[in-house]
């Protein structure tokens, strides 16, 4: 490493500027774990003769050190998509302190997951009124629809429902015989 920048000192003086910056102090914590560990790498582990310049001064090696320390985090670490990502953005942010640039490394792809359940009360996401709320008056029509559930008292067929915008009341059917309720969006 003759003639490289010590990544000890970048490391250092990175902390200093990382300080300064209008981060949360949790993306602060994080970005500088990663950044401790590219560091480490690059001083004991990164090959000298594959980056062939100093990979904190050159763009060339800057992306073949990214993309060797990705390689390292999925094959020795057996780190996940995510995890990997936020490596190399706070790789990123290291280069971006140092005038470099992003590295031009390809991201990994994230797994589709599905929505997480939720830990409280089910929510139904409806509520049954009898009459609108002055609420439910000034709702503007790009609200979700309301159902309106037309019961008939006196009437023994199945209840007729409507969709209207929220807020605005139809009728369905004679009034007369029956009363309406509105089932609207909580």
């Amino acid at each position: 490493m003759d003639g490289w920048r010590d990544p000890l000192q970048a490391l250092q003086a990175y902390e200093t500027w990382l300080a300064r910056q209008p981060l949360s102090p949790r993306t602060r914590g994080e970005y500088l774990r990663w950044v401790h560990l590219f560091c480490g790498w690059l001083r004991d582990g990164a090959d000298e003769q594959a980056l062939g310049a100093d990979p904190l001064a050159d763009l060339a090696a800057r992306d073949y050190a990214a993309r060797d320390f990705k390689r390292f985090l999925k094959s020795e670490r057996a780190l996940g998509p995510a995890s990997v990502n936020l490596a190399l953005a706070s790789v990123d942010h290291l280069y971006r302190q140092l005038g470099l640039g992003r590295a031009n490394v390809r991201r990994e792809s994230l797994p589709v997951a599905a929505p997480r359940r939720s830990r409280g009360p089910k929510p139904t996401g409806l509520r049954v009124v009898d009459e609108p709320s002055p609420r439910d008056a000034r709702l503007p029509l790009s609200r979700p629809l309301a159902l309106i559930v037309a019961q008939r008292a006196l009437e023994v067929r199945p209840p007729r429902i409507g969709l209207v915008p929220a807020g605005i009341l139809r009728r369905i059917g004679p009034t007369v015989v029956g009363r309406q309720r509105i089932v609207s969006p909580v």
